[in-house]
């Protein structure tokens, strides 16, 4: 699920959105809706959010990166458990553009990645490519954006558990980035955009849900999410009835290792068999033989391989993957979502139905399904490059509500 958003040169070309229809009523909030909360936080949590710990240049940064004179750093930063709201120490990196800041500042953007592996090494920071994510950030930086990404809590060399999924520590983590951004670059704006993809375009839009009430201080202006991973209910009856994807089938692992950190309730061998259920290093890993082997295991995979054993197993994963679903609140600011009909991982129906969601409880969002495109293989970038920069010039967003 790497590299979901490949921002192009053609990011800044003006572009026309098409075949866009709308996706249900805008019609007010249902009353049974209610923003989720957010954890209770101490002063002194509250005052670190974003405060830096070690912060140092990045020395050998990839061509992509280093091509156009941007200067950039690692850093570690203060952050918050969406769980528990404990305090956390979470690594990522920092970019700005050569040259000369803006009238105003820097403006930020705060990326989100996809899936990596669990691993802490799976921290794009650790690595001089970012994993594959430098031709994205680098294409960012051309935009004229400060660009932080990252590693989320767990990852890289901040430490502390992986809450793979879940959707308040991720806003928190990407938000307080843009705190970290603002502690190293003296010539950053407080003005902000959330981007992501996959596990990160599921991020970002969690981090335009809690940008009012956590991101306090700074200017929020809007979310683009690109096939993002919102809301995993139907897994468990296509589970169930033996119709998972094999690409589904080969994530299921990852899903369930990370969400024991925060649901121990789930045991990964209620629905993990064969080949499925052994070797967790190889779920974990981000690269090298043992993520090599995930692309083996593939050829032998049936549909009992992910079948649940019981009843209660069932409603067990329902429950903790409902609880991780987004909307969990109303948005701070405009979204763009992007997805492809052509997804295997993330079906659109279910992107769809979080949307119009999104719409009953009166955000507003641009939707778009592309047609022919799956999960790893969607052209959303030069539409989002396009978007971002509108808003930049303060254009009203489009709602397709």
């Amino acid at each position: 699920m790497k590299r979901i958003i490949a921002m192009a040169s053609a990011c800044a070309t003006a572009f026309v959105l098409a075949g866009c229809g709308p996706v249900g009523p805008a019609d007010s909030a249902p009353s049974t809706f209610s923003d989720a909360p957010l954890p209770q936080l101490s002063a002194e949590v509250l005052g670190q959010r974003g405060s830096i710990v070690t912060s140092a240049p990045i020395r050998n940064p990839s061509a992509a990166l280093a091509a156009d004179g941007n200067h950039g750093w690692t850093v570690t930063y203060r952050s918050v458990s969406g769980v528990d709201g404990s305090a956390q120490q979470v690594s990522g990196v920092v970019f700005v553009p050569s040259g000369h800041a803006p009238a105003g500042g820097w403006p930020i953007l705060s990326y989100g990645r996809g899936a990596t592996g669990l691993d802490p090494q799976c921290g794009p920071s650790r690595h001089s490519d970012l994993l594959g994510y430098d031709l994205v950030v680098a294409s960012l930086l051309q935009l004229g954006f400060a660009v932080t990404m990252t590693d989320f809590q767990g990852w890289g060399s901040g430490g502390g558990e992986n809450l793979y999924l879940e959707p308040k520590t991720a806003a928190f983590n990407m938000i307080d980035a843009v705190r970290a951004v603002r502690a190293v670059v003296p010539d950053a704006s407080n003005i902000w955009y959330a981007v992501g993809g996959s596990e990160g375009g599921q991020a970002a839009w969690a981090a335009n849900e809690y940008a009012a009430a956590y991101g306090d201080g700074l200017e929020f202006r809007g979310s683009a999410s690109s096939a993002p991973t919102i809301d995993l209910t139907g897994l468990v009856a296509l589970a169930q009835s033996g119709w998972l994807s094999h690409e589904q089938q080969l994530w299921l692992p990852m899903v369930l290792a990370g969400m024991s950190n925060y649901h121990p309730e789930l045991n990964a061998g209620d629905y993990l068999h064969g080949e499925l259920a052994q070797g967790e290093s190889m779920w974990s890993a981000c690269s090298g033989p043992q993520a090599d082997q995930r692309e083996q295991v593939l050829a032998s995979l049936t549909s009992g391989d992910t079948e649940p054993v019981s009843d209660a197993a069932v409603a067990r994963l329902k429950q903790a993957l409902a609880s991780i679903a987004v909307p969990q609140r109303r948005a701070s600011g405009p979204m763009l979502v992007i997805t492809g009909d052509a997804d295997q991982t993330v079906n659109v129906s279910w992107v769809r139905q979080a949307v119009r969601t999104g719409c009953r409880i009166g955000d507003s969002i641009q939707f778009e399904v592309r047609p022919g495109e799956g999960h790893t293989a969607l052209n959303s970038g030069p539409q989002i490059g396009a978007w971002l920069l509108d808003r930049l010039a303060g254009k009203a967003a489009i709602s397709t509500c």
